[in-house]
């Protein structure tokens, strides 16, 4: 009878245990990449306030570290920031927020507002105001109700506000207006500004200053007229600015920041300490200058001379990229730079072998690495990672939305230049065929002898049976314009992330059915398959999960942030036991890959591999032969090629497709007549790589 009852006891146990255990699985953030896109910044007393791209950020000492409070806050972009008495206020895509208790909670507050998209904000002694994309908006009773008022306005589109005594400044795509008397009536204020859109607007004293596209402008006389101060600018072109009296910051696009100590007569770059070429927003606070970047919060002590990046604890970095370098384990971010991880993607450090700031993506050929840069072009290092170099100079753009490789064969496309093949490890470039007619091209995938390239302008996918020289669109089934960005192989079938959900393939592209079936959110960003699992990331912030090749979906994204307009999931990875996931705004979250991957143990086949996994040879050193070892958990086409140490290849040991599983191949270096030395065999799978070395002695 106690036997029976301790049974039944542990039964229990072990249900609630596992049902907890379920209850607790979620994503959890990593530490690191620190840093991402500051937009703005506002102090108060001791407060330091950051609008980032994912929320707020408040530091208490000086910038050294920094707390995220957002609670009460979609993940939206943060446009400005502006204090009211003891009530802050914050706007973005998502409307206007206020906090009563210093950031630690928020509430929505646009009631009267018609539109989510509020860009500025202001206030005229305790009259709250707010630019939109419909206009300007008024409150009287701290923000609780709005009323619209921008009457005489052309274009209600205002993109900045500031004021100066009682007289209220907005800036629109079409010029400056003023107001008088607190938003009743307007008046346009353009006499002497050229350029019509006005980016941003501040005021110093009496003075009023307005930036566009052609430069710097000062008013004297209350916006009468307008007198341009731009004399060293370059390029004239200001996004942001800073006005300390005769002490002057301005961000110009995309060349950082310029700074005046004649009250804007003459500009100069500032050092090059403040290393980000994008520059939103400057603060003065206690005799130290802060500089909204990027990648993240610079702060200078002496009058802007030099700067200190200040990003400890900001997680808001945009994750577009991860890549196995050999030892190195690289994410790359769009404003960061590069970052390495060490322990599976738990925390992560900068990379400094190269200074890029952007990154959008990384390949590997037979020989070298590749790393395309949104800010320095495409980068290449031919001697593992330790130096890099840029290639393709001579296609004048420096912004590379992605690269691939295998083989010898690279592929790469800039922002505005076109598609680029290279079939020697990127010595020598060739423009694409124009039948790879769609100039936004947001991947390539290699599918054995197959390559597939998606598309987000027509929403094509094409294909390219002979290593890029020609290519067929291949989108039969796919909506118009369905915003294409990746496709993947899984088993025998192939997926594609697509503005309107997954679609599915089980004949090599040729046909494609749209695969939703259980997603609540179909604007799909990214793929993913590990094991029998696929994965499908959202904009707005989603993880799905499906084990039946793509029939039924399910949601997989306990614990990710809050969904918001900048929660996007933009790319998956595997690295150990952890499974990666990168965001557009939110830095990198993980889990243990056995929490969201179904193991193919458990439908009866106790020995197929979970990863990819490629074993080091034994024996080693070896004469003259040795067996590697390696796992793949998918279908797909495997090469597993032997290289010296100069990065020729001398064997090909494996080059077809396989079932997944485990697998040991010998390797006879007497057969090919090799000398002693160091050698490399690389195994690609998938999009999967992995190198390791090996020692022949004779």
């Amino acid at each position: 009878m106690m036997s029976k009852f301790f049974r039944l006891i542990v039964s229990f146990l072990f249900f609630v245990l596992l049902i907890y255990g379920d209850l607790n699985a979620q994503w959890r953030e990593a530490n690191g990449p620190e840093g991402g896109g500051v937009t703005c910044l506002q102090a108060q007393d001791s407060l330091i306030f950051a609008g980032n791209i994912d929320g707020i950020y408040v530091s208490t000492d000086g910038g050294a570290s920094w707390e995220k409070r957002s609670s009460g806050l979609p993940t939206t972009f943060i446009e400005d920031i502006n204090i009211l008495n003891s009530s802050v206020f914050v706007c973005g895509y998502e409307g206007v927020f206020r906090s009563d208790d210093w950031g630690m909670s928020w509430n929505l507050t646009s009631n009267g507002i018609n539109t989510t998209n509020i860009y500025a904000l202001a206030h005229i002694n305790s009259v709250m105001f707010a630019g939109s994309m419909n206009g300007v908006f008024k409150s009287v009773d701290n923000g609780d109700n709005w009323t619209r008022v921008d009457t005489g306005f052309v274009d209600p589109f205002v993109e900045t506000l500031t004021t100066s005594g009682n007289n209220l400044f907005a800036g629109s795509d079409l010029g400056v207006y003023m107001s008088p008397d607190l938003g009743f009536t307007w008046i346009p204020a353009n006499n002497g500004i050229t350029g019509d859109r006005i980016n941003v607007m501040k005021s110093f004293g009496s003075d009023v200053y307005a930036a566009t596209g052609d430069g710097i402008f000062v008013s004297t006389d209350q916006g009468s007229s307008w007198t341009s101060i731009s004399n060293g600018l370059n390029p004239p072109s200001t996004w942001s600015l800073g006005i300390f009296g005769n002490i002057m910051f301005a961000g110009v696009k995309y060349n950082g920041a310029f700074y005046s100590t004649d009250q804007g007569a003459n500009w100069n770059p500032v050092d090059p300490s403040l290393a980000n070429p994008i520059v939103n927003d400057f603060i003065l606070v206690d005799n130290n200058f802060y500089a909204a970047t990027d990648d993240g919060v610079y702060k200078s002590p002496d009058n802007g001379s030099t700067w200190t990046r200040m990003p400890h604890g900001m997680l808001s970095t945009s994750i577009r990229a991860f890549e196995n370098f050999g030892s190195v384990y690289l994410t790359g971010t769009f404003g960061s730079g590069p970052y390495f991880s060490t322990d599976d993607g738990e925390s992560w450090q900068p990379y400094t072998n190269f200074s890029a700031r952007g990154l959008s993506s990384f390949a590997q050929s037979d020989s070298a690495w590749f790393a395309g840069s949104t800010t320095d072009g495409l980068l290449r290092s031919t001697d593992g990672g330790n130096t890099w170099e840029r290639i393709m100079s001579e296609v004048r753009d420096t912004y590379i939305r992605t690269v691939a490789a295998k083989g010898s064969l690279v592929l790469a496309v800039t922002s505005s230049r076109g598609a680029y093949r290279s079939t020697d490890d990127g010595n020598n470039w060739a423009l694409m065929d124009t039948s790879l007619s769609d100039p936004d091209i947001e991947s390539f995938t290699f599918v054995g002898p197959d390559i597939y390239a998606s598309t987000t302008f027509t929403g094509f996918i094409f294909k390219s049976t002979d290593d890029g020289l020609t290519w067929t669109i291949s989108s039969n089934g796919l909506s118009q314009y369905s915003s294409v960005h990746k496709v993947i192989q899984h088993d025998s079938n192939l997926f594609a992330a697509a503005g309107d959900g997954v679609y599915k393939s089980t004949d090599s592209g040729n046909t494609w059915n749209l695969a939703i079936n259980g997603m609540t959110s179909t604007v799909v960003l990214t793929v993913f398959a590990y094991g029998n699992t696929i994965l499908a990331g959202t904009a707005e912030g989603f993880i799905f999960r499906s084990t039946d090749e793509g029939d039924i979906w399910t949601d997989a994204g306990d614990g990710l942030p809050p969904l918001g307009s900048n929660s996007a999931v933009e790319v998956f990875a595997v690295k150990g036991q952890n499974l990666l996931c990168g965001t557009y705004a939110t830095g990198i979250w993980l889990r243990p890959v056995n929490e969201v991957v179904t193991s193919v143990a458990d439908q009866g086949q106790e020995n197929m591999p979970l990863r990819f996994d490629l074993g080091q040879n034994y024996p080693n050193p070896f004469n003259p032969s040795t067996v590697i070892k390696y796992s793949i958990p998918q279908n797909g086409f495997v090469t597993l090629k032997i290289y010296n140490s100069i990065g020729q290849e001398v064997a090909t040991l494996v080059n077809e497709k396989k079932d997944r599983g485990n697998y040991s191949i010998n390797f006879d270096a007497g057969k090919s007549s090799l000398a002693s030395g160091v050698y490399i065999y690389r195994l690609q799978v998938n999009g999967y790589s992995a190198s390791k070395k090996m020692l022949l002695l004779k």
